[in-house]
């Protein structure tokens, strides 16, 4: 069966900056991006969003939002699940947003779009 996911560098990247993050699907299958995936960072004093959005936050260049909001992003395993508990990762220092510290410094809100 076919999975989404994201890809490896990614992965690798959202890994490295640690906490949590909602993945975003194009579903517009009229759309040349059709099926592609966005991830949004959120649940952190630093961020714009204490929960994800349905839709992903930013529109295409020519003003549409397309991406739907599809589920949360298991770093560990490099899965998507509609359940948020699923995606936790145990002894994760980001799981609960308590240890700010312990995170990068903010760049902005940024948002991952590969």
């Amino acid at each position: 069966m076919w999975e989404i996911a994201p890809d490896e560098k990614t992965l690798a990247d959202m890994r490295e900056y640690g906490c949590k993050f909602a993945a975003y699907q194009n579903t517009d299958a009229t759309h040349a991006g059709s099926g592609e995936l966005k991830f949004l960072r959120y649940g952190y004093q630093n961020n714009s969003y204490a929960v994800p959005p349905d839709m992903f936050p930013v529109a295409d260049d020519d003003g549409a939002y397309r991406y739907k909001f599809i589920g949360y992003v298991n770093l560990r395993k490099g899965t998507i699940h509609k359940n948020e508990g699923d995606a936790e990762v145990e002894n994760s220092p980001y799981g609960s947003g308590e240890d700010e510290r312990l995170l990068p410094a903010p760049i902005g809100n940024r948002l991952w779009t590969r």
